[in-house]
C-alpha cells in the first residue's frame, strides 16, 4: 500500500496514512522514496476507509464522527451492509443472484438441517472465517441467545473433489471513470478445513489453475454482486466476493466484504514476477477513483489532491 501511495503522488494525489482527524486536517505519515515521514496538521478533502471496524468499532465510529461532512469512500453504510451476512445476502437475492439458503432462526436451524444435510453456523457479523462451523443434523445447535454473537445458518456447498474447502475471493474496483473491473481472483483451498479461508491457513492459488473455465462466470457474479450492494453509495471504491464453486460446476455467492484483505498480495509474495504488478495497481486504484469522485462532484474542501487513508 505505501507502494501505490507513492505512485498516487507522482499523479498529483497526496495520501496520508491517519487515524487522528481534528476540522477536517490529518496527522500521520506518508510514503517517501525509502521510508516515511511524520506529517501534521494535512487538509482533507476525502477518506479511504480501511480502518478494522469490526475489531475496533469505537474508535472507527470516533473516527466517521472526526470526518464529520468529508466524502468517504467505501462508506459506512455499505461497509455496515456488508457486515451483517443476513442483510446482505437479502440484497443478493433479490438481485437474483445465486446464494445458498440461509436461516437466522436459532429454533429452526433444526428443520433446515434435516433438510439440506449440512450447513455452515455464522456470526452474523464475524469475518475472517473466525467462529464459523460446518454442522449436520445430529450436531448440538445453539439455543436462541445462547451465543455472545448472533448467529446464522448457512446450507454448505459440496466442494469439489479433493478439497475440504474451495472459494473463490474475487476483488472488484471502480475505475477512474466510474465503471466497474476486476482485477484479480484469488482461490483459497484447503484439503481438511471445510472454511477456506486464509487466514485459517488455506492455501491460495490462481483460480485458473484449479477452476479452468470458469474466470468469465466468477467476474460476472462479483460485478452484479457489486453493483446491487453498493447502487446507492457512488462513493462506493472496491469490494471482496466470496464465491464457492460447488461439485457439479456451479458458483455460489456466500458473502462480500467491503474492506477486502489483500489476497493477490499472497499470490504476489509467492510469484512477484507474475503478480506483483497487478498487486500494486490494485491498491493504487481506489486512490485514483477518490480522487476523480471528489474533483468531478465538487464535493470535500481544501486542494483535492490531498487524501487521508484513516
Amino acid at each position: 500500500m505505501g507502494r501505490a501511495a507513492l505512485a498516487a503522488a507522482r499523479e498529483g494525489i497526496r495520501v496520508v496514512f491517519s487515524d487522528v482527524l481534528r476540522e477536517g486536517r490529518a496527522t500521520g505519515s506518508e510514503p517517501i522514496p525509502g521510508g516515511w515521514r511524520a506529517v501534521e496538521d494535512v487538509p482533507v478533502v476525502a477518506c479511504y476507509d480501511r480502518y478494522p471496524s469490526f475489531s475496533h468499532r469505537q474508535g472507527w465510529l470516533a473516527l466517521l464522527r472526526d470526518a464529520g461532512d468529508l466524502p468517504v469512500g467505501n462508506p459506512p453504510a455499505l461497509t455496515e451492509l456488508c457486515r451483517d451476512k443476513a442483510a446482505c445476502q437479502r440484497v443478493l437475492e433479490a438481485a437474483g443472484l445465486p446464494v445458498p439458503p440461509q436461516e437466522t432462526r436459532p429454533e429452526r436451524f433444526g428443520k433446515a438441517l434435516a433438510a439440506w444435510g449440512a450447513g455452515f453456523l455464522k456470526p452474523r457479523h464475524g469475518t475472517l472465517g473466525a467462529g464459523v462451523r460446518r454442522v449436520v443434523w445430529s450436531d448440538p445447535l445453539p439455543e436462541a441467545g445462547a451465543e455472545a454473537e448472533p448467529l446464522l445458518l448457512q446450507q454448505a456447498v459440496t466442494p469439489p473433489p479433493g478439497a475440504a474447502g474451495t472459494c473463490v475471493r474475487v476483488l472488484v474496483q471502480r475505475r477512474e471513470d466510474g465503471g466497474w473491473t476486476v482485477p484479480s481472483q484469488v482461490l483459497r483451498w484447503s484439503p481438511d478445513d471445510p472454511v477456506a479461508n486464509a487466514a485459517r491457513g488455506a492455501v491460495l492459488r490462481p483460480v485458473e489453475e484449479v477452476l479452468p473455465g470458469a474466470s468469465d462466470r466468477l467476474a460476472d457474479l462479483a460485478l452484479a454482486a457489486s453493483r446491487a450492494l453498493a447502487a446507492d453509495h457512488p462513493a462506493a471504491l472496491e469490494l471482496g466476493v466470496d464465491v464457492v464453486p460447488d461439485s457439479g460446476g456451479g458458483l455460489w455467492v456466500i458473502e462480500v466484504n467491503a474492506k477486502p484483505l489483500g489476497r493477490l498480495e499472497g499470490l504476489a509474495r509467492l510469484d512477484p514476477e507474475r503478480f506483483e504488478a497487478a498487486h500494486r495497481e490494485a491498491c493504487l486504484r481506489p486512490f485514483r477513483r477518490l480522487a476523480a469522485w471528489v474533483r468531478r462532484s465538487g464535493e470535500g474542501r481544501g486542494d483535492p489532491t490531498n487524501l487521508r487513508i484513516p
